[in-house]
């Protein structure tokens, strides 16, 4: 596909120049021009615009437009060839050059000409191979002192039939050692039809022997491994047709994995919150050799120094040159390094840094608990008694934390009691409730460490036995059973008290129980048996062992009196009948 292009291609020149009549001044000119030198395809028209202020506009008679001569021989010099010249004092009437040195301009003068209404600007149109060279401006001063190397700017004119597409071209591109890469060259046509041979160069190599070379109309590709020290070195695409050659250099960033981190300290960090262990803060510079790219992040690597194994590595990731690092294990002495990481690959190490890690404490052992007696109230204390942890932490246990708290109530709400103890402790309630849960834990220099398991714990026990259990005759076919209360309430208030009775045929595991809150009890009996009966009483820690049982049996004398009994209650039940009769009457009558 042929490349289009711009009709016009411009130079532009800015032209500023001091003149003052004086013996000491040289009379110097300041030009500027963007670009300074050009390129044009063949066939297509270039325009040169020179702009210029001067102090004196009167100074300047006229404006040179023409081209720069190479010397004939090595005895001569370069020569300034006037194509045109434009007088400013005849209204800006041009002439053209036809006599001195036609030689070197009679090929591009008749296509060259003045830009009407712009002060020094010339095009030549239809650009052809020949047209390349150097021209230049020139401002004729009236002021004999004038320097006439002073008032003159060229620029260099290259006409070819293809150009360089740098916007789709490499122009620099990163690699490493053992890194492919692909190197592309790109070229615009004048021509359509135009053949294009492309030439891949580096000094010291011969790409087309060492890479991939692909070429197509207007593009070529190399593609390589950078190895060695010399296929870093820049790379130039040399594109040629019949006519024109043009060349681009490649420049190859040379990238390798960075050097080791420097300055790292450590610094350890304590904490007496039981939720915190010790770790150690890691600070570090940067690589002074970062591989020619940013660091993206660093690796802080970290394994025991007795247990070597992969799996027992940790790796810790991070943007910034600071770190924390801790063990979730045992005590161990670690062994850390860092490691930078750019796009190349890991770094190098840093050198290793030893931490050693102590921890609080494991939780106590083999905690256990017995009531202590008193002589006011509440009757009990609670002796504590455990065994220190077996894990210290690596250092010494200073303290036990104590806590302990009503069943069934929060942690939040625990009583929490530090002591300098080893293995013992007496504890009070809080209130007249007497079953807690209590857990402990040890704390060395770096906090209090794991809880021990909860453990319920009892500011009384159960009470004693009932006493004194007897029967009583009964009127009815009942059997009462009385008794007296515990000489011993365990330290809480007997609450109520749970009956036993069975057959005396019967086991005890399957008597009745029944719960009563005062100390006497009825059940029905059965003449023909005869029971047995014992009493627990119950407080708050639960029920206590049974009282001795007694026998139960209804009587011949309680059958009698119970005979006597149901006789004498039908008779007042006769009775009672007659006289209900008898006042009903009574009432009926009065109503009538």
């Amino acid at each position: 596909m042929a490349v289009q292009l711009h009709i016009s291609a411009f130079a532009f020149i800015s032209l500023a120049t001091l003149i003052e009549v004086s013996f000491a001044d040289e009379f110097p000119v300041n030009f500027t021009l963007k670009p300074k030198d050009a390129e044009y395809f063949v066939g297509r028209e270039a325009i040169f615009r020179w702009g210029y202020h001067i102090r004196n506009s009167d100074n300047v008679e006229s404006i040179q437009f023409g081209k720069v001569a190479p010397p004939e021989d090595d005895a001569s010099a370069i020569e300034y060839v006037a194509i045109l010249v434009k007088d400013l004092h005849s209204q800006g009437k041009v002439k053209r050059n036809n006599k001195h040195r036609t030689d070197v301009i009679s090929y591009v003068s008749g296509r060259t000409s003045v830009i009407e209404n712009e002060t020094a600007s010339f095009k030549i149109v239809n650009l052809t191979l020949n047209d390349t060279g150097k021209y230049y401006c020139r401002l004729q001063l009236n002021n004999s002192f004038s320097v006439v190397g002073k008032n003159t700017d060229c620029v260099q004119l290259k006409v070819v039939d293809i150009m360089i597409n740098y916007q789709d071209s490499t122009l620099t591109i990163e690699s490493w050692k053992g890194h492919k890469i692909t190197l592309r060259c790109a070229v615009k046509k004048a021509f359509q039809d135009s053949e294009v041979r492309f030439f891949w160069e580096q000094k010291d190599n011969r790409l087309h022997s060492l890479g991939r070379q692909v070429d197509w109309k207007t593009l070529s590709e190399m593609t390589f491994i950078s190895v060695t020290d010399a296929e870093f070195n820049p790379v130039t695409c040399i594109a040629k047709t019949k006519t024109t050659t043009q060349r681009l250099e490649i420049k190859i960033k040379r990238l390798c994995k960075p050097s080791e981190p420097v300055n790292v300290t450590v610094r350890e960090i304590q904490s007496n919150n039981r939720s915190c262990k010790l770790y150690y803060k890691l600070n570090w510079d940067p690589p002074v050799d970062s591989g020619n790219i940013p660091i993206t992040k660093y690796l802080v690597e970290s394994h025991p120094v007795i247990n070597r194994r992969k799996n027992r590595t940790v790796t810790y990731s991070t943007e910034h040159t600071v770190c924390k690092v801790q063990t979730s294990d045992h005590p161990d002495e670690l062994i850390v390094n860092i490691r930078g990481v750019n796009k190349v690959g890991h770094g190098l190490k840093s050198e290793n840094i030893k931490m050693l890690f102590y921890r609080t404490p494991s939780a106590p052992l083999n905690l256990t608990s017995s009531m202590s007696p008193r002589k006011e109230d509440p009757p009990f204390d609670v002796r504590l008694h455990w065994s220190p942890p077996n894990e210290n932490g690596g250092k010494a246990v200073q303290q036990y934390l104590l806590e302990y708290k009503v069943l069934e109530e929060p942690w939040e709400s625990a009583k929490a009691v530090k002591t300098n103890e080893t293995n013992m402790m007496f504890i009070q309630p809080k209130d007249e409730t007497y079953i807690y849960e209590i857990r402990i834990s040890a704390s060395n220099e770096f906090g209090f460490g794991t809880i021990s398991e909860v453990m319920r714990v009892y500011f009384a026990e159960t009470p004693g036995p009932p006493r004194n259990l007897d029967t009583h005759k009964s009127k009815t076919p009942y059997l009462t059973i009385t008794w007296e209360a515990p000489t011993y309430d365990g330290g809480a208030a007997v609450t109520k008290y749970i009956v036993e009775y069975k057959t005396v045929k019967t086991e005890w595991s399957a008597a009745i129980n029944v719960t009563v809150y005062a100390t006497k009890f009825s059940f029905p009996a059965n003449i023909s048996e005869t029971y047995a009966v014992r009493v627990r009483a119950v407080n708050s820690l639960g029920k206590g062992n049974p009282s001795n049982f007694i026998f139960a049996k209804l009587t011949e004398d309680d059958l009698r009196t119970l005979r006597r009994s149901n006789v004498s209650s039908g008779i007042m039940s006769g009775s009672g009948i007659i006289h209900a009769f008898l006042l009903l009457l009574a009432v009926c009558f009065i109503s009538a």
